[in-house]
């Protein structure tokens, strides 16, 4: 009986206190629409379609954007292209009230194009820290090799999500970005292209986490924690 309450207990703290992970931003592209012709080293200023934020892209030498070719599943994408190495993908937020952050976007890339990102956040938009290094980008296309990684894909398209273009992270080990102010994730070239058609996808960038309790809503758990301890040394 007494290890039975004990189980019971535990496992009514365990659920009580997870968390439900929600969308704190998402840039599909949709509601505020990329730029189309648009010739600079940067864009910018691209608020997601939920959530609040901003999202840009930097490149040493001016870049061109394009919004004419489909998201993954859907009309729109953010695409650039003249990368090279240090050029990146940055999506700013606010992690205020929450913890347990996870990524998840599709990206691609033309068969010239850079393949190898890096993954870094920031909380001062200054100094970065890399999460992941040389993660695979595949090519957007239906070849059977993309750059010897052996996954057989196909095209994006405005109707059908192609999932072996999508990738997720879980960063909630990363305890800085957790309730901050302002956090900064970075997808950064790796590698210099092998031509100059060297266009890049991004698409469906969410960031999701999980609220902090507030302080009044662990009082429950802690008390069934001692009522249960009460429980235990009584049975003694």
């Amino acid at each position: 009986m007494r290890k039975l309450f004990f189980s019971a207990a535990f496992a009514f703290v365990m659920a009580a206190s997870a968390q439900a992970q929600i969308t704190l931003a998402k840039w599909g592209f949709e509601v505020h629409v990329p730029p189309s012709g648009f010739t600079n080293s940067t864009v910018s200023g691209l608020s997601p379609d939920v959530g609040s934020g901003t999202a840009s892209s930097f490149h040493a030498n001016p870049a061109t954007a394009n919004n004419s070719f489909p998201g993954n599943g859907s009309a729109n994408s953010l695409n650039t292209d003249r990368w090279t190495i240090g050029d990146y993908y940055q999506f700013q937020l606010s992690t205020v009230g929450y913890s347990g952050i996870s990524l998840s976007f599709d990206q691609a890339s033309l068969w010239t194009g850079s393949k190898k990102f890096n993954l870094s956040y920031s909380t001062d938009g200054s100094l970065f820290t890399t999460f992941a290094t040389d993660y695979l980008v595949l090519t957007n296309s239906n070849s059977a090799n993309n750059s010897g990684s052996g996954f057989a894909t196909s095209f994006w398209n405005a109707t059908t999500l192609q999932s072996a273009f999508s990738l997720s992270f879980d960063l909630s080990s990363v305890g800085s970005i957790n309730n901050a102010s302002s956090v900064f994730f970075r997808l950064v070239s790796d590698e210099i292209p092998s031509g100059p058609s060297d266009r890049n996808w991004v698409d469906n960038f969410t960031v999701t986490a999980a609220q902090v309790p507030e302080p009044q809503s662990l009082f429950p758990l802690g008390g069934l924690g001692l009522l249960a301890w009460n429980y235990l040394r009584r049975r003694k």
